[in-house]
């Protein structure tokens, strides 16, 4: 009965390694992509921690039907692959966070949301105080040009006024 077992074991703890293989070059990739990209390979982690969660359960019950020397093996096993399988599932919270942020620095960013400032970061205030200088600066520009056309305008009214006086 044991050697059916600790088979199936070997095949469970087999997937599981190259499961966590999978997600450690998908977090090497994660790091290395554009935005877009980020939001799809955070959803093939989430899928890849969901095997592993699924194998490590099936484990679990599997490691019930051996003897007792042969359980207290595989169980040290399993506790090793949960171990694994909690570091890789931190590092894609970690993941989920620091795009989370940058969606949140660029939300802080634009000048045009409603935000509470007391809880920007004192370089986010700089960069958003900075943003809104720039856009004043803009648009004074804009004025300045509108108004240049508008003198312009009127010189040419004028001079067609004292024309047809």
């Amino acid at each position: 009965m044991d050697s059916n077992s600790i088979a199936t074991l070997q095949d469970y703890k087999a997937t599981i390694e190259r499961i966590f293989k999978r997600i450690d070059k998908q977090i090497s990739s994660f790091n290395s992509s554009e935005s877009s990209q980020q939001n799809i390979i955070l959803s093939q982690l989430k899928t890849s921690l969901d095997e592993t969660k699924n194998n490590l359960s099936l484990m679990k019950m599997e490691i019930a039907n051996l003897s007792e020397q042969k359980q207290q093996e595989w169980e040290n096993e399993l506790s090793k692959l949960q171990t694994k399988n909690n570091t890789l599932k931190q590092k894609v919270i970690e993941l989920q966070n620091k795009k989370q942020n940058e969606v949140n620095v660029n939300d802080e960013l634009d000048i045009n949301k409603k935000i509470d400032v007391s809880k920007l970061t004192s370089q986010q205030a700089i960069d958003r105080g900075n943003k809104i200088l720039d856009d004043d600066d803009r648009a004074i520009k804009n004025m300045k040009k509108i108004v240049g056309q508008d003198l312009t305008t009127m010189k040419d009214v004028n001079v067609e006024l004292n024309r047809q006086q």
